[in-house]
């Protein structure tokens, strides 16, 4: 018995020893696992300060900010934020001009923007801006300021001085100027005094005039009255006369009118229906023709001549048998081409020639109007009148652009046609207001020439007869004129 109780002891310390062993396992297994927890808790709290630290300062400026409290000179045992928030509120007591030890930190910075803003933008529109606009800081921008204060107190000073100078010249201008004043007062009685001695002097002179002018009056209103009746007189005394120069007058025309009827009426129309020459010789299978004019009556090649029978004289239409055209000019003769001929009454020699416009004596003076038709198909051309004018100057004649006393021949065409009034929405000085103004005139033009014609007894030629009197028509057909 006793040896089998040594043999299970043993047997029953070891189980002790490890149940202990476990326990003491657990728990250190339990610390090391709040140990943990902690250190976790602990690891969380020093992330959340340095972001808050980091929230506040970087690495250096928490080493400036650091060294605040000791240099705080309150020698209080302020915190770094503390020193901060006192100097935030101080240098606000001075940018704001009042107490801040107890305003909000938040809103100082606000405030003191608010009310720098306006300074800013008034420092920024300066003069000078390289001294006040640029500057950062208070500072400076307060040293200007005093300076410029400084600046503005002398300028005062400068400018009371140039008042006290000016005053002190205004006085002395005041006392010369009432000098003078007391000067022209004097003037002023002696001029008075000699204004009212010839006040009286002029009223006497007046008196005098009046009297003189109410007799001189009276003498012309009695002469005026005579003359009236003298002009009366002679007023009935002429229009008897005027009675009787008028019944005199009536007399005259009377014998006027009668004496007319016993009168031959002029040949106004003499020069165009006198011939120039005559034709010489014949060669009619060549259809050629020599007259009597040569080189030293200056007729020239291409001159034309229109050709009259020799037994009668020339006709007041200017139609005759032919016409001829210069072609060689000779000393006694000249020699010259049929161009227009009539079978049944041919040229023949000793026929008379003749040309309105050429003459060996004097250059005509022709005057012409109105629009012209070549063709014959009664539409007149735009370069119609230029054409006939090109053939009188062609022939040697002279063309104005009036009619006078001075012209001897009137070429007249057609009335120049005028278009109907535009309406009144064109207005005046539309285009076609301006040509219809135009085509006006001309026909104004034209009438007024016709008129001054007849009242001057110029012959006037139409566009066919004055072609007969050049030799330049064609029987039977229409005119082709092409000037040189």
């Amino acid at each position: 018995m006793p040896a089998a109780r040594t043999s299970s002891e043993p047997k029953k310390s070891f189980i002790i020893a490890i149940v202990i062993f476990v326990v003491l396992f657990l728990a250190a297994a339990v610390a090391a696992v709040m140990l943990y927890m902690k250190q976790e808790t602990f690891v969380k709290d020093r992330d959340t300060a340095k972001d808050k630290l980091a929230k506040i300062a970087n690495g250096a400026e928490y080493t400036m900010v650091e060294a605040l409290p000791e240099r705080d000179p309150a020698g209080g045992r302020n915190t770094a934020i503390g020193v901060m928030i006192q100097d935030m509120r101080q240098i606000s007591e001075v940018i704001l001009g009042q107490d801040m030890s107890q305003a909000d930190v938040v809103g100082l910075r606000d405030d003191v923007l608010n009310r720098l803003g306006p300074v800013a933008q008034s420092l920024a529109a300066l003069p000078e801006p390289e001294s006040l606009a640029a500057s950062k800081g208070l500072a400076p921008i307060i040293q200007e300021l005093i300076r410029r204060n400084q600046k503005l107190v002398d300028d005062l000073a400068q400018a009371e001085n140039l008042l006290q100078q000016q005053h002190e010249k205004h006085v002395q201008d005041l006392t010369a100027r009432d000098k003078k004043i007391e000067d022209l007062n004097s003037q002023l009685t002696a001029q008075t005094e000699a204004t009212q001695q010839h006040e009286t002097e002029y009223k006497t002179l007046r008196d005098q005039l009046q009297a003189r002018y109410e007799g001189i009056t009276n003498q012309m209103q009695q002469q005026i009255t005579d003359l009236q009746a003298q002009l009366k007189a002679a007023d009935d005394k002429d229009k008897k006369q005027t009675e009787e120069i008028e019944k005199y007058q009536a007399a005259v025309n009377k014998l006027n009118e009668r004496l007319k009827l016993f009168q031959p009426s002029p040949e106004m129309e003499a020069a165009a229906l006198e011939p120039d020459g005559y034709i010489v010789n014949m060669e009619e299978r060549e259809k050629i023709a020599y007259i009597n004019l040569a080189k030293g009556d200056q007729i020239y090649r291409g001159l034309k001549f229109t050709v009259y029978d020799r037994f009668a004289p020339i006709p007041k239409s200017g139609k005759g048998k032919g016409a001829i055209e210069v072609l060689e000019i000779m000393d006694t003769i000249s020699k010259c081409r049929i161009t227009a001929f009539d079978e049944t009454n041919p040229i023949m020699t000793n026929d008379i020639i003749a040309n309105l416009v050429w003459s060996r004596d004097k250059k005509y003076r022709f005057c012409v109007a109105g629009d012209f038709d070549f063709d014959g198909n009664g539409q007149p051309e735009a370069d119609g009148r230029q054409k006939v004018i090109d053939l009188i100057q062609h022939w040697g004649g002279l063309v104005t652009d009036t009619l006078s006393v001075d012209t001897d021949f009137l070429v007249l065409g057609q009335s120049p046609a005028l278009p109907t009034r535009p309406s009144e929405e064109y207005g005046m000085d539309s285009q076609v207001m301006r040509d219809y103004r135009q085509a006006q005139q001309r026909v104004q033009q034209y009438d007024e020439v016709r008129k001054n014609a007849e009242a001057l007894d110029v012959p006037t030629f139409g566009l066919q007869r004055f072609f007969y009197f050049i030799g330049f028509y064609q029987s039977g057909g229409a005119v082709r004129v092409t000037a040189k």
